[in-house]
């Protein structure tokens, strides 16, 4: 499908929440600029986001909004080339999240059980008294279009182009709650051994991307959430890019790290 962008639709609240970055380290994360998106951009980009998929599933077709569309007081950093990620979550069942939580605890280590964790790791921490799990998360580690577009494609990818999923359906729209990531720069990370790379992560707690050779993979910062340990998190993020799990500390691959300013519906 083509991915086009869509129209607003009507407010909800929204809330925005920032990882936290530090500047001084003996691995620098200089050159790195935390994206400042305005309030009224988040919320206007959220309503963009939902409103895309309703009005697809409504006429089978894409939205389309143009530049001129903008509200004028943000149009600046609507336009502005960002790279982005868009998450949807879905809201779990009392009985699903019951047997999720079993599985999560009581499963064995294996790989198998890595490689589930490693899907798991997207999903962020349940808010009050539900709990979410994710549906499709979508995105690109470089600006590829002004961000307005950027949101809208990746809201379309995350509903109906995630390999894991099946295409997102109008009777979930309902259930789904949107988060939008909107990243730094990706920065080339030099580090000298495995223990001085493991002390960085564990301070800044960075997005993380490896690449070696064709392979490659990326976590969002958010993942921290629910891969604390910074061995464990690498491990998953081999796993994620097609290879073994000590793969940081074997065959050293690239390493890129970004931050990322993160809203979401409430």
């Amino acid at each position: 499908m083509t991915n086009q962008p869509g129209a607003v639709g009507k407010t909800n609240k929204r809330k925005a929440k920032t990882q936290n970055m530090h500047s001084k380290d003996t691995l620098s994360a200089q050159g790195i600029n935390l994206p400042k998106i305005s309030k009224q951009a988040q919320d206007f980009l959220l309503k963009l986001s939902r409103k895309a998929l309703e009005h697809y599933f409504k006429t089978g077709m894409p939205l389309h909004l143009t530049p001129s569309d903008l509200p004028e007081r943000i149009a600046h950093e609507l336009l502005e080339p960002r790279a982005t990620f868009v998450t949807l979550k879905k809201i779990e069942r009392a009985d699903t999240a019951k047997i999720r939580a079993k599985n999560t605890t009581e499963a064995p280590t294996t790989d198998a059980n890595v490689k589930k964790q490693t899907k798991l790791a997207s999903e962020n921490q349940p808010h009050l008294h539900q709990r979410f799990s994710l549906r499709g998360c979508i995105g690109t580690v470089v600006p590829v279009a002004p961000l307005y577009l950027s949101v809208i494609k990746n809201t379309y990818s995350a509903a109906f182009e995630d390999p894991r999923f099946p295409p997102l359906s109008e009777q979930e729209l309902p259930e789904i709650r949107i988060e939008i990531s909107v990243l730094t720069p990706q920065q080339r990370l030099e580090y000298q051994d495995f223990d001085t790379l493991k002390r960085f992560l564990n301070k800044h707690r960075p997005g993380v991307t490896i690449k070696y050779g064709p392979y490659g993979a990326t976590f969002l910062p958010t993942v921290w959430e629910q891969l604390p340990n910074v061995e464990e998190f690498l491990a998953h993020l081999c796993l994620k890019a097609g290879l073994m799990p000590n793969c940081v500390q074997t065959l050293k691959p690239e390493i890129y790290i970004y931050f990322a300013q993160v809203f979401e519906e409430e």
